[in-house]
């Protein structure tokens, strides 16, 4: 249940900077499409980065 919960709020928090960055900041899909990957890329990053430190302890 804790993976579904997580993947729910992920969902939200990629909504939210998709519209604050088409309607209120006016960037183009392209850009909006860049900024969400590059969101998504650190966010697992900080997540495996954690999972290792959490391992080797």
């Amino acid at each position: 249940m804790r993976g579904t919960k997580f993947f729910y709020v992920r969902a939200i928090i990629v909504t939210l900077i998709a519209l604050l960055l088409l309607f209120v900041f006016n960037f183009d899909g392209s850009t909006v499409a860049i900024c969400i990957m590059v969101y998504l890329f650190a966010e697992n990053g900080i997540a495996f980065i954690l999972r290792i430190k959490k391992h080797n302890k």
